[in-house]
């Protein structure tokens, strides 16, 4: 029987037999659906933690192959700076055979710009400023008890927890 079926059952019996006369048979029929019930909660939970289990696998090889990722990029950036400076040294700006050639290019964009005094003694206006909402300082405003007409705090979620 389906989760859903076992709910509606279950819902549909209390909801027809309440007050109903026979009071053991009642407590037998509820304890046997209740059953059916934490059997098919048992399935569910050992399927979601089947999933997880799945999930937490797929994100650790995600992680492995991230790092591969980055230490071939390092090992790349390497190799290219290293051909760049025997290049410089050599005196050549292009090298290569047929298939492979390597030249030495200027990088494209604007030029950098190099400032040279500490950040603090640069004028204002040329400096950015940002602002970002104070969270836990609304919270603990709206805790203290004083009301705020463009804030409230809101209601935390529910979740399954499967242990």
């Amino acid at each position: 029987m389906k989760l859903y079926d076992i709910v509606n059952e279950l819902q549909d019996f209390v909801t027809a037999n309440e007050g109903l006369e026979d009071e053991q048979a009642y407590k037998d029929t509820l304890e046997a659906l209740q059953g059916e019930l934490n059997d098919k909660v048992s399935q569910w939970g050992r399927c979601i933690r089947n999933l997880e289990a799945e999930r937490d696998a797929i994100k650790a090889e995600a992680d492995r192959l991230a790092k591969r990722a980055q230490s071939i990029d390092k090992q790349t950036a390497y190799m290219k700076d290293t051909l760049l400076q025997y290049l410089k040294a050599a005196g050549v700006s292009k090298a290569g055979d047929a298939v492979i050639k390597a030249s030495i290019v200027k990088n494209g964009g604007k030029a950098p710009v190099i400032i040279s005094i500490k950040e603090d003694d640069i004028p204002k206006k040329f400096k950015k400023t940002t602002y970002t909402v104070n969270k836990e300082a609304i919270r603990e405003t709206l805790e203290s008890g004083k009301k705020l007409s463009w804030a409230h705090i809101g209601e935390t979620g529910e979740r399954i927890k499967i242990s």
